[in-house]
């Protein structure tokens, strides 16, 4: 079987791992790791919130 979403350019979120879409729940944690920035991508407060606490 072919993953119809292969050419999807949309982020993934970082904690649960679905596709991200393009709505005003989205968030966007930016951090700087070893002098690099690193921006990780959520569904929505809940992920984020998940993904704060581990």
């Amino acid at each position: 079987m072919v993953d119809s979403n292969a050419d999807d350019p949309s982020p993934r979120c970082a904690t649960c791992g679905d596709r991200i879409a393009a709505d005003g729940r989205r968030r966007v944690e930016t951090t700087v790791e070893d002098g690099e920035v690193v921006y990780r991508q959520f569904c929505d407060e809940t992920c984020l919130a998940a993904w704060e606490r581990v």
